[in-house]
């Protein structure tokens, strides 16, 4: 379910008021785990597809399936490095500006 951003803000004071150890992780849409599949989209393309020639289906289907197995051997997490507080700030800010717009 999509949360906008007054009630991001409140879960995440609530969360932050409350202590119970429980963490709330908000990722914005410019940094959403569907740009992360866009972007491995993207190099499975750009450096396996592009100029491949394949001559047939299951040529196609295993040149894919190569490509992932040398991906995955090392793999990396992705590591969300901007804290709460850094977001509360950005928040607060787009908000006084969009105030001075209404």
């Amino acid at each position: 379910m999509p949360l906008s951003c007054l009630t991001v803000e409140t879960l995440f004071s609530t969360i932050r008021a409350s202590r119970s150890g429980r963490q709330l992780h908000f990722v914005p849409t410019s940094g959403s785990w569907l740009n992360l599949v866009e972007a491995w989209f993207a190099q499975l393309s750009q450096k396996r597809l592009r100029r491949g020639m394949f001559t047939s289906v299951k040529a196609l289907k295993d040149a894919i399936m190569e490509f992932v197995e040398v991906h995955n051997r090392n793999p990396r997490p992705y590591q969300w490095t901007t804290s709460a507080d850094d977001i509360f700030r950005k928040v607060a800010r787009c908000q006084a500006v969009l105030a001075t717009y209404h």
